[in-house]
């Protein structure tokens, strides 16, 4: 699958962090209430309102700490270290249904990732294998499902679900995914795809608003394949979105409160029927050079994306 992955880097999400932790902003995650100097305001719309998913309210005051195991600085949890900060007993442990093996390309930063969230809020289910170090599957190739949308690949309700004991997704970007797909023992595996969702994703992407990020593509996965396995589904895995949904938030509402443009992605901030969206600034003419730049840039920038089963 590809995987357009998370960024947490300071040059991009610096405006994030420096408003989210004033006492005058803060994110109510069941009913999107925004606070701003006392008085609430309804955000308009909430496409995780009908998700079980737990109170992030503790982060929104997390500093940044050293992470006790590779003592480097992170904030909220280590993407390398794969540890949740804070309360962590506010943080959801998840027991997932089947094992998930995520095989992550060696280029790709890990502070892109949305796939590390799998592994913090599920650490008993989740491995993370870094190419081409990873396990040979060939021996159960009856038990195994690659989350990749090829042409034979199948729905989840054609896949004997009973049987499967594990997912395998890739993490990585465009160009490193054909690397990976070119291996041996990911050749053989049989695929598995999802139906069409829109994605919330917050980066800019030019294939569509079906491309996923990582942890959305495995939290669907995971919903449909507990739903089938068990004949119904009652929120039990909705954290999965814990952290995607805590930056979407949060994103959200500081673009609001500042009335800020989000140039990455048009129409992505609900800026609500009483506030007034940021003109559109006319971007500069770019010369040659600086067109093919940004091409590559736009490469880069679309790091993975998961595509959904074509609607």
């Amino acid at each position: 699958f590809f995987v357009k992955t998370i960024c947490w880097s300071q040059r991009v999400f610096k405006p994030f962090f420096r408003s989210y932790s004033s006492p005058a902003v803060s994110i109510s995650l069941r009913n999107q209430v925004k606070m701003d100097d006392g008085n609430q305001v309804k955000i308009e719309s909430d496409p995780f309102s009908e998700l079980n998913i737990a109170s992030f309210k503790f982060l929104s005051d997390l500093p940044r700490v050293t992470c006790p195991k590779c003592q480097q600085q992170r904030k909220m949890f280590c993407y390398d270290c794969c540890i949740p900060f804070g309360d962590v007993s506010q943080v959801p442990q998840l027991q997932l249904d089947i094992a998930l093996d995520i095989i992550h390309h060696p280029k790709e930063l890990r502070s892109k990732s949305t796939a590390i969230h799998a592994k913090v809020l599920a650490p008993n289910n989740v491995s993370i294998y870094e190419f081409p170090e990873f396990p040979d599957y060939s021996e159960s190739l009856d038990e195994v499902l690659l989350l990749f949308p090829s042409p034979e690949a199948k729905g989840i309700d054609q896949v004997d679900l009973g049987r499967i004991k594990k997912l395998i997704v890739i993490d990585s970007t465009w160009q490193q995914t054909k690397a990976i797909l070119r291996d041996e023992r990911i050749k053989q595996l049989p695929c598995v795809k999802i139906g069409t969702h829109k994605t919330k994703f917050w980066r800019y992407q030019q294939v569509g608003d079906e491309c996923l990020a990582t942890i959305e593509a495995i939290y669907y996965f995971m919903r449909d394949h507990h739903h089938q396995l068990h004949g119904s589904y009652h929120g039990e895995l909705d954290n999965l979105l814990f952290y995607f949904k805590y930056t979407y938030s949060l994103i959200q509402d500081v673009y609001r409160t500042e009335k800020k443009d989000f140039r990455r992605k048009k129409g992505y901030i609900d800026y609500g029927t009483d506030d007034v969206p940021p003109p559109q600034q006319k971007k500069p003419k770019e010369s040659a050079e600086d067109s093919r730049s940004a091409c590559a840039k736009t490469e880069d920038s679309q790091s993975g994306c998961v595509k959904a089963e074509d609607s």
